[in-house]
């Protein structure tokens, strides 16, 4: 796994710079209804195929990123993780949520 392979499966699941797990899985799970080969005209059963390839490798290499991610809990990245959503919050929560 290597960053051309990730920009490549990041670009074929549509994700932006940054997308949660959530916003990933929505993605690939919307993607894959649309082009899933039964749904689709006869006609275009090896396109679909090929392209549910597509989705499947590309899903899965996101997946094993995301797994294999070295998340950090020291001290610093925690305060700082909850200072940046503390000012969001601040910011952007409605009224009475804060």
């Amino acid at each position: 796994m290597n960053f051309a392979d990730l920009q490549a499966a990041r670009n074929t699941l549509g994700l932006g710079r940054e997308a949660s797990w959530e916003e990933i899985r929505l993605n690939y799970r919307a993607l894959a209804q649309k082009h899933h080969p039964d749904r689709n005209p006869s006609g275009e059963q090896s396109a679909c195929e090929e392209k549910m390839q597509q989705l499947n490798a590309a899903y899965a290499l996101i997946e094993r990123y995301c797994q294999n991610y070295r998340f950090g809990f020291d001290d610093e990245t925690l305060q700082r993780m909850a200072d940046d959503h503390n000012w969001w919050s601040s910011r952007f929560s409605p009224p009475g949520s804060r």
